[in-house]
């Protein structure tokens, strides 16, 4: 991995690193991006660290439920303050 010269490249590939991860971002923007965050020791481990929470969430059981009794408070706690507003 190499440095890459210039700051303006580093706070752009940052504004757009999650967009990147999404694949939402145009096919010319991609391949500049990404090649920008493969190649950057300085913004390689934010791209690292996107990918892992990512895959961390994915791997989340989707299907559990909280237990009833936390629900239960959950429901009293958003009643209460329905009624003061």
């Amino acid at each position: 991995m190499r440095p890459y010269p210039g700051r303006p490249d580093c706070d752009r590939a940052m504004r757009v690193l999650w967009e990147y991860v999404d694949e939402a971002l145009t096919s010319t923007t991609a391949r500049a991006i990404g090649s920008h965050l493969e190649t950057c020791e300085r913004c390689n481990p934010h791209l690292t660290g996107a990918r892992a929470f990512l895959r961390a969430v994915g791997a989340c059981d989707r299907w559990s439920r909280a237990p009833a009794s936390l629900r239960v408070r959950v429901f009293r706690m958003r009643s209460t303050r329905e009624m003061d507003r």
